[in-house]
């Protein structure tokens, strides 16, 4: 009889845990990642830092190649600010090779492509991978939190540039 009470306590509480544990990655999850991504791109394309913003979480993290890392969405927000406010514009893609996730947490794996256009008028063109990580927040949305580019090295000279 002592064994069965100890058995229905646990079961009791257990319940509550067990109804609030992570869910396993689904595929609405993997969507949402996915349109935050595509929403993501757009924003950044259309130089609207309130949108782009709308992707970081609080305590994301830039990790810029060349660049000082930026941490928070207030110092992002400031960064996008200052770059678009002085005639900066961008055309980006990005394309997921592969995400997958644990508990809160997801990592997407892709390449992108990006054509800066300076407000000098020069351009600069790049290419390269990138990982993200991602964070499910409380009310269920995926949110960025750390964004880590690495462009790709120059090709190397062809036998006629040499």
């Amino acid at each position: 009889m002592k064994r069965r009470s100890f058995f229905v306590l646990m079961m009791a509480a257990l319940v509550p845990v067990l109804a609030t544990a992570q869910s396993p990655f689904n595929a609405t999850d993997d969507t949402a990642i996915r349109a935050g991504r595509a929403g993501f791109v757009a924003a950044v394309n259309a130089g609207d830092r309130d949108r782009i913003m709308s992707y970081a979480a609080e305590d994301c993290v830039f990790l810029a190649e060349g660049q000082p890392l930026v941490e928070g969405r207030a110092a992002l927000g400031e960064m996008f600010r200052r770059a678009i406010e002085s005639g900066m514009t961008w055309e980006l893609r990005m394309e997921t090779s592969r995400i997958e996730q644990s508990g809160w947490l997801a990592y997407e794996l892709g390449r992108y492509w990006k054509t800066t256009r300076r407000p000098d008028g020069t351009t600069k063109h790049s290419q390269g991978k990138y990982v993200d990580v991602w964070k499910r927040q409380s009310d269920g949305r995926w949110l960025l939190i750390v964004h880590a580019p690495s462009d790709d090295p120059p090709p190397a000279p062809t036998a006629e540039k040499r």
